[in-house]
């Protein structure tokens, strides 16, 4: 890492960074273990509290990670402003030490620096490979949002007779919006797309595979998604993940918000339909 050593200000940037990614770790744990005690605490049926309880919990995470940046980055002010003006061999860092008592947040420092010193010295080395693999998981983000335009310029119109079914099952369920209900033969599952505009995408084959009763609930699982805003707040944990797709406490977290989601519009489906074995 030796480019970093002739541009003061990046090394700034990467030791901050490198020094937050290490925080991050026990603060994600916290959090992790607050979420598993308070999904103990709700029961299995309160689908959209756990969601509302998990996607809370990742918004902390992210939270405590820029707060946390935030902090590194000022303290290492002092040390790059002087170092503008004074050279390394006239001044140490240990002439730059506070006299007074250590607060609570120094504390948590010292100790984490104590518990991961070899990462601590080497933040930045940590810091360029958070940055691979952030730019990784971008491209990969980036690589699925231009898939789904892809599947949406192959769309064909769904018969009217769904179209109409559909137009009734979104009065039932208080949508608004203008869904737009379309076939895809690439497809193998339904996707639900969209938030503006939202836009439901139905394999062929399941139109001649399955009943009118099971498509009818699988076209209302579908509406759910959309009621419920599920795109948008699938991009919002998409963009998460790019920033913390290192830390174990977001995949749990993650997992939980997917089971959720899904077990959230399984309850609506069954409320609307009435009909459990049919969708089982």
């Amino acid at each position: 890492m030796n480019f970093l050593i002739y541009h003061p200000q990046l090394q700034r940037i990467f030791e901050a960074l490198g020094l937050t990614i290490l925080h991050s770790l026990w603060q994600g744990l916290m959090l992790m273990v607050l979420l598993w005690a308070m999904l103990r605490l709700v029961r299995y049926e309160k689908a959209r509290l756990r969601f509302i309880l998990a996607f809370g919990t990742l918004m902390l995470m992210l939270l405590a990670f820029t707060t946390t940046f935030h902090y590194e980055w000022d303290s290492l002010k002092p040390i790059a402003t002087v170092s503008q003006s004074l050279s390394a061999e006239s001044i140490t860092l240990t002439e730059f030490k506070v006299s007074s008592a250590p607060s609570f947040w120094e504390q948590i420092k010292s100790e984490t620096y104590r518990l991961f010193y070899p990462l601590a010295e080497n933040a930045h080395i940590l810091a360029v490979a958070w940055f691979i693999g952030s730019l990784l998981f971008s491209l990969r983000l980036s690589l699925g949002l231009w898939q789904i335009q892809q599947l949406k310029q192959k769309r064909q119109a769904l018969p009217a007779y769904w179209l109409s079914k559909a137009a009734e099952l979104q009065k039932l369920l208080s949508i608004r919006q203008r869904v737009e209900i379309c076939i895809n033969n690439r497809l193998d599952s339904p996707l639900t797309l969209g938030w503006l505009k939202p836009m439901i995408l139905f394999p062929a084959s399941m139109l001649t595979a399955m009943s009118a009763e099971q498509l009818e609930s699988i076209l209302v699982h579908e509406l759910a998604h959309i009621r419920r805003h599920d795109y948008l707040w699938n991009l919002l944990q998409s963009i998460a993940e790019v920033i913390l797709f290192y830390h174990p406490a977001y995949w749990y977290i993650a997992s939980v918000l997917e089971q959720e989601r899904e077990h959230a519009c399984d309850m609506i489906t069954l409320k609307i339909t009435g009909r459990p074995q049919v969708y089982a």
